[in-house]
């Protein structure tokens, strides 16, 4: 049941009003993939009725290999940091 997972809280409306795609900290995932971290998004019906969470996991080695592949402009550079 998803709804016993700290990801789908995130993005339900008691704790996201706004209805944004919330990004989690960074965490070990528990299946052994490693470091990783989800986007998480409500869904809605029409009406407006909150009916479900999607979203993504994506390893932090992913995302630092794509940031290291950019091919930026004008001798420019990517940096990847966290909220803090």
């Amino acid at each position: 049941d998803c709804r016993d997972f700290s990801f789908f809280y995130l993005a339900a409306p008691e704790t996201n009003p706004s209805r944004n795609t919330i990004w989690t900290d960074i965490y070990e995932d528990p299946a052994g993939n490693g470091w990783m971290t989800s986007a998480v998004s409500p869904f809605y019906s029409e009406q407006g009725e909150f009916l479900g969470v999607a979203g993504v996991d994506m390893t932090l080695d992913v995302i630092v290999n794509q940031v290291l592949a950019m091919e930026l402009p004008w001798q420019g550079f990517a940096m990847l940091f966290d909220a803090e």
